[in-house]
């Protein structure tokens, strides 16, 4: 099996990906496209990390083969930063595994858990805690997900919000510690 990893360089789901499949990697920064993906004919996309949109020739193409490893309780948080407005918006924490569809981050849903908030936590421990529970998730589901053993659960849009990474920019000034701020400092802040 041919697998195209676009996002972190260094991670479980690489690493994973590595001993299980023929994997090839694309930096997530990178910009993606239908003819960099067809030079690696892969069975599988998997997004984790990847920052870029892929464009409706590729989702196209590649239905129910794109799988995003999305930083948010979808159907809350879709989009940029979605750590961030989790505790902005009030909306449970946690991580994501899902089919990437035409819109952002509103693909099916294959697989979602939550994340605990500690006393002590700033966005960068949740962040970590998320990354970690995504990359756990995801190993721990692959052979369902490939064999089709996970029924894919439609979203509920109506729950959720979509930001954008310019949205970051009107609320960053209030992060006093930036990435650091105890997140019980971000739940004082409305919009």
């Amino acid at each position: 099996m041919i697998v195209l990893l676009i996002g972190y360089n260094k991670s479980k789901i690489k690493d994973f990906l590595e001993k299980n499949t023929t994997l090839y990697w694309i930096d997530g920064s990178k910009k993606i496209t239908l003819k960099l993906i067809n030079k690696y004919n892969p069975d599988y996309i998997i997004l984790h990390g990847c920052h870029s949109i892929l464009s409706l020739d590729i989702v196209k193409k590649y239905k129910n083969q794109i799988i995003n490893c999305h930083g948010a309780y979808l159907p809350h948080n879709r989009g940029a930063h979605p750590n961030v407005w989790s505790f902005i918006d009030n909306t449970p924490k946690g991580g994501t595994i899902q089919y990437i569809n035409e819109n952002i981050d509103e693909g099916d849903i294959l697989v979602r858990n939550k994340v605990n908030i500690k006393n002590n936590d700033t966005l960068s421990s949740v962040y970590w805690r998320i990354r970690d529970l995504l990359e756990e998730m995801f190993i721990s589901n692959w052979e369902n997900i490939i064999n089709k053993k996970i029924t894919p659960v439609k979203q509920d849009l109506n729950l959720g919000k979509i930001h954008y990474r310019k949205d970051l920019d009107r609320i960053w000034p209030f992060f006093t510690n930036g990435w650091e701020t105890p997140v019980k400092e971000i739940e004082k802040i409305n919009e």
